[in-house]
């Protein structure tokens, strides 16, 4: 599903109801098209659509009001092909989604409890943005929340050798310690268009 730019101005809202009632936001297109539906209210205050440089400003606002004790700015890129048993296949945007999905997951199963998982009371807070490059070749910019743990520096080492082991996941990682949080986070948002190909990626988000 496409989002129109006029429509991104709810993710605001959208990812304050979710972490309100879910302790993480995770949104599915389904669900971002009922509370659409749910809150048409407030469509007569963005009638038109909404200019590129405005859709920055407001997600930089909403994401420069989020918390984050120890945040990493992690870039993760994608191969363009992966030979399957069947034969090639491509990268897409969906793809990409689903990599970073099971990824993250897995990476949540190694330092969480089962049952705080179950239940959605610990995750990674993460920002997650996608872009293509000027080759064609897709990667994520995270900006992700490493809390609590007592070796930080060394779960976050390893993410350089366990990206490039899943199916897409390219040599070319970067994961530092974020020292300028909000200049991350508008160097992460500087293509952002409103469009679901790429820019931020609701379906990894979670805060």
């Amino acid at each position: 599903m496409k989002v129109k730019v006029r429509e991104a101005i709810y993710i605001e809202k959208y990812l304050s109801e979710s972490s309100k009632k879910s302790g993480f936001c995770y949104l599915h297109s389904s669900t971002i098209e009922h509370r659409m539906k749910r809150h048409s209210h407030w469509a007569h205050n963005y009638s038109g659509e909404l200019s590129k440089s405005r859709l920055k400003r407001e997600m930089r606002e909403y994401l420069d009001k989020a918390e984050f004790s120890n945040p990493y700015a992690i870039t993760l890129t994608f191969k363009k092909v992966f030979d399957g048993p069947n034969g090639k296949i491509w990268i897409t945007p969906e793809l990409c989604r689903q990599n970073l999905r099971h990824y993250i997951n897995v990476r949540q199963r190694e330092v969480f409890r089962r049952g705080e998982l179950r239940r959605g009371t610990a995750y990674f807070k993460m920002v997650a943005v996608l872009e293509r490059d000027t080759s064609g070749r897709f990667h994520y910019h995270l900006l992700m929340d490493l809390p609590g743990f007592r070796d930080r520096a060394r779960f976050a080492a390893n993410i350089w050798f366990t990206w490039p082991l899943t199916d897409w996941g390219y040599k070319q990682v970067d994961v530092k310690p974020v020292t300028n949080l909000p200049g991350w986070v508008r160097y992460i948002t500087k293509n952002e268009s409103g469009e679901m190909e790429c820019g931020l990626d609701l379906f990894n988000t979670r805060l």
